[in-house]
């Protein structure tokens, strides 16, 4: 059993091994160590587990964004909740941003994922396996499969002060048998808050089912192959069977954006490629979705803060300086 990190630059990876099923001689496991991935970028790692629970406790110190592969090959449910900075995880079927104060819970039987982060962050993530969850719900008596659990994305939700709690369990000078019956405890509280029905009024989580994540990455691939002449939502939700509130929640939940942001961005991504080939900025604003070229300006200057008409000599100014050099 094992996760690795593996940083987008030219180091080593990072294998955190563990006992098989997380069973440890001394009742509770752990251990504390801090990873150096460059000068400006580098990690601190707690870890404890009991048997069939994993917890990871992960604080980063980032000067530069870096992108950090993680594989897993634990099946079970990972629980992250962000309590400082954003990140980004990225699978091969969707991307999620989350940032502090959010809550992602996903199953996974072989995690593979890639993370981004910007700057400082720290999260904590509670790995559940099956064993974990049979155990304690009387061995078959009562049985809930985490697998077929939906995935859910919870945003700015007040979990920080229950995950001070269980560090205050590990920190407390109690005998370990004591607290492994309180960080027990503990998580299943957790389970519960997380995974508890959402109710629209104050409750902003989003639970997706695997169909729905094949229909909201259906609704991005609509919104990419139409930038110019796009659908609205109500076409939107027909075309891909979403009703509007799943379409929109969803949509966010899943890709970090609304659907007309995630628009504005492919807009301005597509304009600024087409304008580095040297097409002029009517032509650019016309393939993009704009009448009026005065309003594909004032957007490409907010994203970019620069004129689209400065940027080809921009351009020229970068390879005359890379020529004399």
């Amino acid at each position: 059993m094992y996760i690795s990190l593996t940083p987008a630059l030219q180091t080593p990876s990072i294998t955190l091994p563990y006992p098989e099923g997380f069973i440890d001689k001394d009742c509770i496991g752990e251990r504390s160590q801090k990873f150096i991935f460059t000068d400006d970028a580098s990690v601190k790692v707690r870890e404890n587990w009991i048997e069939g629970i994993g917890m990871i406790q992960s604080t980063y110190e980032i000067k530069r964004s870096i992108q950090i592969d993680i594989q897993c090959d634990i099946p079970g449910r990972y629980i992250s909740f962000i309590t400082k900075g954003k990140l980004e995880f990225k699978t091969s079927s969707s991307k999620v941003k989350i940032q502090e104060g959010d809550t992602y819970s996903a199953y996974h039987s072989h995690l593979n994922t890639q993370v981004s982060i910007a700057g400082n962050c720290s999260m904590i993530t509670f790995l559940l396996t099956q064993n974990f969850i049979d155990k304690i719900t009387g061995n078959g008596n009562f049985h809930l499969n985490l697998q077929q659990q939906p995935d859910l994305f919870r945003s700015r939700v007040p979990y920080i002060k229950p995950i001070s709690v269980t560090g205050d369990i590990l920190n407390a000078p109690h005998p370990l048998y004591i607290k492994r019956l309180l960080l027990e405890a503990k998580i299943l509280e957790l389970i519960t808050e997380v995974h508890k029905p959402a109710t629209q009024k104050d409750d902003p989580g989003f639970a997706f089912t695997n169909t729905d994540k094949a229909r909201l990455m259906e609704a991005k691939k609509l919104v990419e192959q139409n930038i110019k002449m796009p659908y609205s939502l109500i076409e939107l939700s027909r075309k891909t069977g979403l009703n509007d509130f799943k379409l929109k929640k969803g949509f966010k939940a899943l890709f970090g954006n609304t659907v007309f942001g995630y628009l504005g961005e492919l807009r301005m991504d597509t304009a600024y490629k087409m304008l580095q080939r040297g097409k002029s900025v009517g032509e650019v604003a016309e393939t993009v979705g704009y009448k009026n070229a005065h309003h594909f300006t004032a957007a490409f200057k907010k994203r970019f803060d620069l004129l689209p008409s400065k940027l080809d000599k921009l351009i020229l100014v970068f390879i005359s300086g890379m020529l004399l050099g």
